[in-house]
């Protein structure tokens, strides 16, 4: 890590930030044991992360942390706990791709919805940051989405599935029209027709939405607020779904 650190392709920015710290200190900055271990920490917690929750993670790690970061790069000498955003970023972009989830879900046949998806992954994979920033091969990462795969595995669905091209439309039209993001409809028996929707499935519209909104003609007009309100009381709701579901109630 510190061969890494001071090699001659880091960053401008870290290249300062080392400069100054050796000025201010009369040493070199080193990265020691416990500074790499609260790293794979965090690297690892990013890791889990996107495979519990899929592209939504990623969406609420970019939306609230890159703007945390002035520079992508810098490792905060003072206290290196985190991997800067850059390392972060680059990574669960990898994963996106290695995992498949880079491809949109819906069709061009979707019309508009395909459109503010396509929109919401663009945002996601958009990286431009230094090869510098990129810590791990994609076979390392198909190693370790392998491994915890394999730790969901007894516990049914618990990691991220991506949910049916018809589901998300139907999900995102129900936000375009100010409703809780939910599959539920009654048939013309008046029986129920429920689904179960996983709540990483249910996040993925409400981003596609926000994200792609500006695509959607027709829409009605939510601010951030009431879009993760929208998808907050669908999760309230898809809870009463899925007992009902379970207890086989029509």
């Amino acid at each position: 890590m510190n061969a890494w650190l001071n090699s001659t392709a880091a960053h401008q920015d870290v290249k300062n930030e080392l400069a100054a710290y050796a000025a201010q200190n009369g040493r070199p900055f080193v990265f020691t044991k416990e500074n790499r271990e609260l790293w794979l920490i965090e690297l690892i917690c990013d890791l889990f992360g996107v495979l519990l929750f899929g592209p939504a993670f990623f969406a609420a790690h970019r939306a609230y942390l890159q703007p945390l970061h002035p520079s992508p790069y810098t490792i905060k000498t003072a206290q290196p706990t985190h991997p800067p955003f850059a390392i972060r970023h680059k990574m669960l972009v990898q994963i996106m791709r290695v995992t498949g989830w880079d491809v949109p879900i819906t069709s061009a046949a979707d019309g508009a919805f395909h459109i503010a998806e396509t929109e919401m992954l663009r945002f996601l994979l958009d990286d431009t940051y230094d090869q510098w920033s990129r810590f791990f091969d994609d076979a390392d990462l198909r190693r370790a989405v392998a491994g915890v795969q394999k730790i969901f595995a007894p516990h049914g669905s618990l990691g991220y599935a991506p949910i049916n091209p018809a589901g998300l439309v139907k999900l995102i039209e129900r936000l375009t029209r100010g409703l809780p993001p939910i599959l539920a409809d009654i048939d013309q028996d008046g029986t129920p027709q429920l689904t179960d929707v996983r709540i990483s499935q249910t996040l993925y519209a409400g981003w596609v939405y926000w994200i792609g909104r500006q695509h959607l003609a027709g829409a009605v007009t939510l601010d951030f607020l009431t879009t993760n309100r929208l998808c907050d009381h669908a999760l309230l709701q898809q809870r009463a779904i899925n007992y009902t579901l379970i207890a086989g109630v029509t």
